[in-house]
């Protein structure tokens, strides 16, 4: 019985011990250094890339956008505003000033996070998808000593936390499962996948999606048919609906 009150309080004895220890080693790594890194999460996964479209939207919508880039901190707190420095990265496509702006970077007073705020104009990334990257740099107020982190815990891959790359585009690529909707809504086109937005009030982005999240067969078989039935009623009106490229807009053989 004695043995085993003694055995119960060493076991608590080396707890303490322990945890007291793990306290001590993570207030030694972060003594008097405050590091900075670039915090985007996606569905708990950690990313050093961001993709905006505007492809989706009408023309005119947004002509003028902000993307937020995250970035947090790892250490004290301060009760002022601290710059965020960083340089754009040599594989820069979008030209500073004319296709984006930086407009803010800093972490607010009493916060672990701020953001790069990047106002963009989505007119200069109509015909070509163009990239711009960051690299986070050590300034009065930062370090950047954290530069990666394991993509998942129990994987070996990284990702870097100092580097992040933004890509811009404003047009729709092909779908990639078109080729099993095309014998319903016919060939693809931008301002079709627009015109079954405004007929049949769908989300375009579900002709991107793949797996259990794609639209089904028989839905695209409706919608086939609406869009079938809407091009000949317009043809009737003497509206016949044009493509961009001047041909005659179609539904598939099979609508």
């Amino acid at each position: 019985m004695i043995r085993s009150i003694i055995k119960t309080i060493l076991i608590f004895f080396l707890l303490i011990v322990f945890f007291n220890s793990c306290k001590e080693d993570k207030l030694e790594v972060y003594k008097g250094e405050t590091n900075i890194y670039f915090s985007l999460k996606k569905m708990l996964t950690p990313r050093d890339s961001i993709t905006v479209s505007y492809g989706f939207l009408e023309k005119g919508q947004k002509p003028i956008d902000t993307a937020y880039i995250e970035v947090s901190i790892m250490g004290d707190l301060a009760d002022y505003d601290r710059q965020i420095k960083y340089k754009i990265g040599e594989k820069t496509t979008a030209i500073e000033g004319t296709d984006f702006k930086i407009l803010d970077a800093y972490i607010p007073a009493n916060n672990t996070a701020g953001a790069i705020a990047v106002e963009l104009y989505r007119e200069k990334y109509t015909d070509l998808t163009k990239r711009i990257f960051f690299d986070l740099l050590p300034n009065e107020h930062f370090q950047t000593n954290f530069k990666e982190v394991l993509v998942r815990k129990t994987d070996t891959l990284k990702t870097s936390t100092i580097n992040f790359q933004l890509t811009v585009s404003d047009f729709l690529t092909i779908p990639p499962q078109w080729g099993n909707y095309q014998s319903f809504l016919g060939p693809f086109s931008a301002k079709k996948l627009f015109l079954l937005k405004e007929i049949a009030n769908v989300d375009i982005e579900i002709f991107y999606m793949t797996g259990a999240n794609a639209p089904s067969i028989p839905y695209v078989t409706a919608l086939g048919s609406i869009l079938k039935k809407y091009l000949a009623e317009q043809k009737r009106a003497d509206n016949t609906i044009y493509e961009d490229n001047g041909k005659e807009m179609v539904a598939g053989k099979d609508a």
